[in-house]
């Protein structure tokens, strides 16, 4: 992409002078400033400590917000938390390029040496290259979205065998989650009862197109003697677009990028939270640069950061989760320079890449149907004898132009040039790309400084900002270079069969039946990709089982930090063949699970039941639940969030007499209004006010305000009968005694804000009693009501006007 004629004034920025919406010279900014926030303006939403606006904390700092940093913040919002996602790069394109017109441009740049002067620079608007190594490489797109804004698409599983050297834990949760991440990614969509692979993307059906064709004819000579036996039988070519859309009314998700989730899930927040940053769970930051996380007794405790020309730090607590997702170089390179270990920067692995055009006479198909045909693509697996991966990627059509990908992933919003198009059929050849994918094996117990084997450590060079570069260093071993001779001439002998006889390449400008020379690099005349040009760097932070003789553990958490995780292909054990998106959005997804605590079904205690569970992903509302009243509970997975008020969450399904319900809640401001009722009568759930009015709540309320009535008190803070494990005395039945309900003692033992408070409370007889994370709540130890007004009732969740945010989970039971 070329740097446009430089004719248009440098913006200087202005501290003197504040504007909501930015101009330049061609643009207004809405895009960007309607998704993005400053630091200042995220971190000032947090962590202040007066009564009136004292706020939680987040739940997870994300560092990079490419494919799987933005998609891990997603989750952990999703699930009910509250994210900082910082990225080092500015808000650049709001979805995949080639979503967009053509000629824009959107590419990633030829690969360089990281030490030449090329590298030195920003390259098509946002690309660099920040480290150093002994290959060539394209470097990291820096900006929101990162290489997801211009990745290949290509989304195979990690095959069962490469997925036996992950620890027990993370191949149970790929078992479950990798068709979540292929309906998420467009590899799949949902038919009817489940999803089906398959995306309306390629003609994937009809008998005479050209995939059926091509799979036949494959299928039909892979057991040749002639045919590498590691050559598996191909399959649906498992590409991340959607061409039909999902349901009626729809558009199709086209190729797929995290931005727009993105983009979505922050709107979204701001309009729940009605525009109150403090009452915000996801922020994005931009041109914020973390240049080391501080630690402190194996807990994550400061980041410092470069954003907006200057540098700045921000103290966390340990129950904020640090999450790398920077790539898996950066990743590394941070790790290093912040909490090393012996085995971080080993076992780097990435993509043995080779790749070439060929041309079949469409004689050579005589099923094939005549006109013009549908692009084709296959995904061909292959298992060498010692275990090693490798697949083919298949991609053909019949054009005059002789290219295989003339019509692939492209957007072609005109339709006279799409019909032109459609008429430029070859009526005497079939082209098709292939592009072998093969696997490098990692070696865990040897690194730096080998050069024999592959691996990143810190480099002596320091960057701008005094921090040392990372340096990479990428060498194949004897099994890798079998397997990448083994895969190219399973490619050759692949397009040398479906031609019968008449296949040509595309060798040196021209068509020609002689291959190209083997087991060289595209520089000098052959198929093959430098080792540094895939993007499919891998495995320094690899996962492993107890007792831990790796970086990470099954969720991506330092087996070292209590609070630190990787959430990108750095974790990966084992890299396999496949692309890494859909295995990397699998272990952000877990990553996100482990940090909100839903990473397993919650088991109760023995003799407890769960009596808060949603059937589905899908289900709003828990089976037996019903809500009074205005405002509602939002479902975040296994979590209930209070939203707006007055109103009642209510157990409609049974009454309970005698029982022990425990629960867990937290909340987000110190302004956290919200209530436990027990004993709601069903003769009085006729209406909401009456409901609020009986039974017993159990106060949740930090402040312990007591709401001002002029003829009778004012307005009060602190108060012993308005505090969080105070029984609450709003309650107007003549029977109850003056003044009903029951105090606290004089300390709240509720835990910071944003952190899970664990309320338990025994109803027995006539009498109450109330523990707050493990400490009695109440100022006479038992609650007793001498009348027993209410035996029996419904269990009830508040939600209030002035506690929004509250959230519950894990509420269960056991009656005595």
């Amino acid at each position: 992409m070329p740097t446009p004629t430089l004719n248009l004034p440098f913006l200087e920025p202005n501290a003197f002078s504040r504007v909501g919406v930015q101009r330049t010279t061609f643009l207004v900014d809405s895009t960007s400033r309607f998704v993005c926030n400053t630091w200042d303006e995220a971190t000032a939403a947090v962590g202040t400590s007066t009564l009136e606006n004292a706020v939680a904390m987040f739940d997870a700092i994300i560092i990079g917000a490419g494919m799987y940093g933005a998609y891990c913040a997603h989750q952990v919002w999703r699930r009910g938390g509250k994210v900082l996602l910082l990225d080092a790069g500015p808000f650049f394109l709001p979805e995949h390029g080639q979503n967009l017109a053509r000629g824009l441009g959107f590419e990633a740049p030829g690969a360089v040496l990281p030490e030449s002067p090329e590298a030195q620079v920003t390259r098509n608007q946002v690309w660099g290259i920040p480290w150093r190594g002994n290959q060539i490489f394209p470097g990291l797109a820096f900006c929101v979205g990162g290489k997801s804004l211009f990745w290949g698409g290509w989304s195979p599983r990690l095959t069962d065998d490469v997925l036996a050297d992950f620890p027990s834990a993370a191949r149970a949760f790929f078992a479950r989650t990798y068709e979540r991440v292929e309906l998420q990614l467009g590899v799949s969509r949902l038919n009817g009862a489940g999803p089906v692979r398959g995306t309306g993307f390629i003609d994937e059906t009809g008998p005479q197109g050209l995939t059926a064709v091509l799979r036949n004819a494959i299928g039909s000579f892979i057991t040749t003697a002639t045919i590498p036996a590691s050559v598996q039988p191909p399959e649906i070519a498992p590409v991340a677009a959607q061409g039909d859309n999902p349901t009626s009314g729809l558009f199709s998700f086209d190729k797929y990028s995290p931005v727009p989730l993105l983009t979505e899930a922050i709107r979204e927040d701001i309009e729940r939270a009605g525009g109150d940053d403090t009452r915000r769970n996801l922020f994005l930051v931009p041109s914020t640069r973390v240049l080391r996380v501080g630690v402190t007794d194996a807990v994550a405790d400061r980041l410092d950061v470069f954003t907006d020309g200057v540098r700045k730090s921000l103290a966390i607590p340990p129950t904020t989760n640090v999450v790398l997702a920077a790539s898996c170089i950066e990743s590394t390179r941070l790790a290093l320079e912040s909490f090393p270990t012996p085995e971080m920067g080993r076992n780097l692995m990435v993509h043995l890449r080779s790749d070439f055009a060929a041309r079949m006479p469409r004689a050579a198909f005589p099923g094939l149907k005549t006109g013009f045909i549908e692009t084709a693509a296959l995904h061909i697996p292959g298992r060498t004898a010692s275990g090693g991966r490798y697949h083919i990627q298949m991609v053909g059509g019949a054009n005059r132009e002789n290219n295989g990908e003339a019509v692939w992933f492209r957007t072609v919003p005109d339709p006279d040039m799409l019909e032109g198009i459609l008429r430029n059929d070859n009526p005497d050849f079939v082209s098709v790309v292939l592009r072998g994918i093969g696997e490098m094996l990692g070696v865990k117990d040897n690194g730096t400084p080998d050069p024999n084997v592959s691996w990143i450590d810190l480099s002596p060079e320091r960057d701008e900002f005094g921090f040392r570069r990372a340096f990479v260093n990428l060498k194949t071993t004897p099994p890798d270079d079998a397997l990448w001779n083994e895969m190219d001439e399973a490619m050759f002998q692949i397009a040398e069969r479906l031609g019968n006889g008449g296949t040509e390449f595309w060798v040196n400008g021209q068509w020609t039946k002689t291959r190209h020379p083997a087991g060289r690099l595209k520089s000098e005349g052959g198929i093959r990709d430098a080792l540094g040009t895939t993007y499919h760097e891998c495995g320094t932070l690899w996962m492993g089982e107890p007792p831990f003789p790796s970086p990470t553990d099954a969720r991506g958490r330092f087996r070292h930090l209590r609070n630190a995780y990787c959430a990108d292909q750095a974790v990966f054990t084992r890299g396999g063949s496949a692309n890494p998106v859909p295995t990397g959005m699998v272990c952000a997804r877990a990553t996100a699970a482990a940090i909100t605590g839903q990473d397993v079904p919650f088991a109760p205690e023995p003799g407890f039941r769960s009596i808060l569970d949603f059937p589905d992903r899908v289900a709003t509302t828990p089976p037996g639940w019903r809500q009074l009243g205005s405002g509602f509970f939002r479902r975040h997975g296994a979590t209930v969030e209070a939203v707006g008020g007055l109103g009642l969450l209510v157990f409609t399904a049974e009454e309970f007499e005698n029982f022990e319900l425990r629960l867990q809640w937290r909340a987000p401001t110190i302004r956290n209004n919200s209530g436990v009722y027990v004993r709601i009568p069903a003769s009085r759930l006729s209406s909401v006010n009456s409901a609020l009015r009986t039974g017993y709540e159990i106060q949740i309320d930090n402040t312990g305000e007591r709401p001002g009535d002029a003829s009778a008190f004012p307005q009060e803070f602190n108060n012993p009968f308005h505090q969080t494990g105070a029984i609450y005395p709003v309650h107007d039945s003549p029977s109850f005694p003056d003044p009903n309900g029951s105090p606290t003692t004089g300390t709240i033992p509720t835990r910071a804000l944003g952190e899970w408070n664990d309320l338990q409370i025994t109803v027995a007889g006539n009498s109450i009693r109330v523990r707050l994370n493990g400490f009695e709540t109440l100022a006479a130890g038992t609650y007793v009501d001498q009348r027993n007004t209410y035996p029996r009732g419904h269990i009830a969740l508040q939600n209030h006007f002035k506690g929004q945010g509250v959230q519950f989970r894990r509420v269960r039971i056991r009656e005595i």
